[in-house]
């Protein structure tokens, strides 16, 4: 299981887009003739954090300190006409394909 965050950026002359995934967690699946019933599977969100470089810049100006600290936490989701930032839960299922 993995969450994704799906940014696009976009101005009148170009656009960027990009797909990262920001935090991934394995399990154990359910046991032949068990049941999922009542079982929760936690992503501890808090633990997430983003790729941001040194040389990250809004504008002209670089980020530096608490401005780096927190552009390195989860951006909350966003559909405006310039920025999109949008979060995608993929579950994929591996199983034995023996009977």
């Amino acid at each position: 299981m993995e969450l994704q965050q799906c940014v696009k950026l976009k101005d009148d002359h170009t656009h960027y887009e990009r797909d990262e995934t920001i935090i991934k967690k394995d399990f154990n699946g359910v046991k032949a003739q068990g049941h999922m019933e009542n079982n929760f599977i936690d992503l501890e969100l808090s633990n997430a954090k983003q790729k941001m470089h040194k040389d990250s810049k809004v504008g002209k100006k670089g980020l530096t300190g608490d401005d780096l600290l927190l552009a390195g936490y989860l951006q909350p989701t966003t559909t405006g006409k310039c920025v999109k930032i949008e979060y995608r839960l993929v579950v994929k299922c591996i199983y034995d394909d023996t009977c």
